[in-house]
């Protein structure tokens, strides 16, 4: 071999090995970006009530009476409908077989059930048209509580000591501003945080809070979009270390004016004005002991690795709400059309 043809051949071998590498390098990189994968869903419901217990088993609700429930990852559902006039906009979980449904709109009706969705029982109904249910949450297995738009100058909310089979009017719920409520988007405009505060966000962008399980109130004015009565705060997320609320006005689905914000150093929140999420989003919630967040509405999905500083697209697919379980790397997604997805943070 003479020594042009050495050359070529060393030449060959080096830039196939540079493709090689390239090769590796891609691959490892898709392996480590976080990235979402749609389930196959028995349903068209409109679907957003979600809790995510672990990465097999999660719980959903919606339009039609909808309920579903899989506990090995999406691969099969049991579901079908409790009462197909209403809408269940909340479920919350305590176990694979034990769960419980909040309607919005008239009337007000909870579900619960003991055997894994077999059968439900009515534990509260109210006919009253005034009465619009938001999001429910509980302190343990036994307490909760349940947040309404206001009737009358004050919100109506319910509370319950016995794992929701009975639940009673807060009358030491927070006073209300002319024509404030919530959006019933995601069940998570009103959650129960880990120190064991009630945070809720209401159409006026204020953010009410009860370090006493509701006893006693105080509220701030977020820096959220909330001019129409199409916009205000939709849902919140925190953690031990971090707290972040997303929004905007869900009218002009790409609006990306004031739609998150996030609580600084100094406990101050501050809107997200470099890199905010890419329109109205009705859903956010942080991935487990990580500063990884998840925001989402129905014109796509971001995620922020800055506890909601910054965000950056994720998928374009979009969805109602998001949901992680304690310890999870990997959490879940639903919405229209009955569209369901799994989250999967490498």
């Amino acid at each position: 071999m003479n020594s042009f043809s050495m050359k070529m051949m060393k030449t060959k071998l080096i830039l196939l090995f540079v493709f090689f590498l390239i090769l590796k390098s891609f691959g490892q990189n898709q392996e480590n970006t976080p990235f979402i994968k749609l389930v196959q869903s028995p349903s068209e419901a409109s679907l957003r009530g979600l809790h995510s217990l672990s990465e097999s088993t999660v719980w959903v609700s919606g339009s039609q009476g909808t309920f579903l429930r899989s506990i090995d990852g999406g691969k099969s559902w049991k579901h079908g409908s409790i009462v197909d006039s209403v809408d269940f906009r909340d479920i919350h979980a305590f176990d694979a077989n034990r769960a419980i449904v909040v309607s919005a709109g008239h009337p007000a009706l909870i579900f619960i059930t003991g055997n894994a969705g077999d059968n439900w029982e009515l534990v509260y109904e109210n006919q009253d048209e005034k009465v619009f249910l938001d999001a429910m949450d509980f302190w343990d297995g036994n307490k909760g509580v349940i947040f309404g738009d206001a009737i009358d100058g004050k919100f109506f909310m319910l509370h319950t000591d016995d794992g929701g089979r009975s639940w009673s009017k807060l009358k030491t719920a927070p006073k209300a501003l002319e024509e404030e409520g919530g959006f019933a988007a995601s069940g998570t405009n009103m959650i129960i945080n880990s120190s064991g505060q009630i945070m809720i966000g209401t159409t006026e962008g204020r953010l009410i809070t009860s370090d006493d399980q509701g006893r006693s109130w105080k509220w701030i004015q977020a820096p959220l979009e909330s001019s129409k009565p199409t916009s205000g705060i939709f849902s919140i997320a925190t953690t031990l270390e971090a707290a972040l609320m997303v929004g905007g006005d869900f009218s002009d689905q790409n609006g990306m004016n004031k739609n998150a914000a996030y609580l600084d150093e100094q406990g101050k929140w501050r809107i997200c004005l470099d890199k905010p999420p890419l329109g109205y989003r009705s859903g956010v919630a942080y991935v487990p002991d990580t500063a990884i967040a998840i925001c989402t509405g129905p014109g796509g999905t971001d995620i922020s690795f800055d506890s909601g500083k910054h965000w950056s697209i994720l998928s374009n697919d979009g969805f109602h709400s998001v949901s992680f379980g304690k310890g999870q790397k990997s959490g879940w997604l639903s919405g229209a059309n009955g569209r369901i997805a799994k989250i999967y943070i490498p």
